[in-house]
């Protein structure tokens, strides 16, 4: 029995760069197409082993369909992937507007110069980033930094 290219490219599928990613979509265009478009005019750009790869795939799934398992472990573990990833990328723009709330708080508070907010932002990071995951609000978190910065906390 001849070892399922959804096996045998998953390495190549599950890779940290764009062509990886676009494969990953590739994948679950075949699971899912209706939850998952893709642009196939990214195929005149990819290099040569990703698109056989792509096409042993589509070979396969067009045999196969879904009663190949490899297939369908894949598209899991790739629905899996990109849900942590979506779930990121929310955190970290929801990380960013709360940063920037606490500056505005900071700012508007006008005991702090822009120079300074800049400062204690940077050397406390980590402690605002558990401040954060904890739910604080940017406000009370922005006069605890204001009271770390000159030394009180």
């Amino acid at each position: 029995m001849n070892t399922s290219p959804f096996l045998q490219y998953r390495d190549m599928v599950m890779g940290h760069y764009s062509t990886a990613k676009w494969l990953r979509s590739f994948v679950m265009s075949l699971w899912n197409g209706g939850g998952y478009k893709i642009g196939l005019s990214q195929l005149g750009s990819i290099d040569e082993a990703h698109f056989n790869a792509a096409m042993a795939m589509l070979r396969q799934y067009r045999e196969q369909g879904e009663n190949d398992r490899e297939f369908m472990t894949l598209a899991e573990d790739i629905r899996v992937r990109m849900g942590e990833e979506q779930a990121a990328e929310e955190r970290e723009q929801a990380f960013s507007d709360w940063q920037r709330d606490l500056r505005y708080h900071l700012n508007r508070q006008g005991r702090m110069r822009p120079g300074e907010i800049a400062q204690a932002v940077e050397d406390h990071y980590g402690w605002l980033e558990s401040e954060f995951d904890a739910g604080h609000s940017a406000e009370a978190t922005g006069d605890a930094l204001e009271a770390r910065a000159r030394g009180a906390g």
